[in-house]
């Protein structure tokens, strides 16, 4: 028989980039199959398939299995936005210093999530590291930097699709003199683009 790796709740919340509380709401709500048991501690079972399955699952999808609005901490009378307002909005591309500002910000990471729509939504960093056209060790650092978002299962890192893109598009990324040639092939593509 083939051994299913089981992951916690905590494991389970870090790796989806949620709350604990949407988590475990998700668990109990058969949104991804779990065991429940009648403990205080480590209650809920989870495989790892499981979870990978409902990552493959379309963001159209995943919406419409949890209502809208369910687990916002904002008033309802905010106005929804889905980018935080940066100190710089509306601004342009700063070409003499390459740094984001704005709504470029926004569209640079609407171009990676376009470019990268084919790949899967959690990777290892092997996976990163081919992709990005950095060594593993670099990926390895940037993890423990916490530039990437990662979880640790059975001492391997999975690292969000997301938490690549939100870096690309940060300051820091840009500001990085040792780029890999996909690193700069992606910023020149951007910059054509406009």
């Amino acid at each position: 028989m083939k051994n299913r790796e089981i992951i916690s709740l905590e494991q389970l919340y870090k790796m989806l980039h949620i709350s604990k509380r949407k988590a475990a709401w998700m668990l109990q709500n058969g949104i991804i199959p779990c065991e429940i048991r009648n403990t205080s501690t480590h209650k809920y079972s989870i495989r790892k398939e499981d979870v990978l399955s409902y990552l493959e699952k379309s963001d159209q999808e995943k919406r419409r299995e949890i209502p809208v609005g369910i687990f916002s901490t904002k008033k309802a009378n905010t106005p929804h936005s889905s980018e935080p307002q940066d100190p710089d909005y509306g601004g342009c591309f700063d070409y003499t210093n390459l740094k984001l500002r704005g709504k470029e910000r926004a569209m640079f990471k609407q171009m990676l999530e376009e470019q990268l729509q084919d790949i899967s939504d959690i990777l290892t960093i092997d996976e990163v590291a081919s992709l990005m056209g950095y060594n593993t060790k670099t990926i390895l650092r940037y993890v423990q930097k916490q530039y990437f978002y990662a979880v640790n299962i059975s001492g391997k890192y999975y690292i969000s699709k997301r938490s690549v893109i939100n870096y690309l598009a940060t300051d820091k990324a840009f500001e990085n003199k040792q780029k890999s040639e996909w690193h700069n092939g992606t910023i020149l593509l951007f910059i054509q683009r406009k």
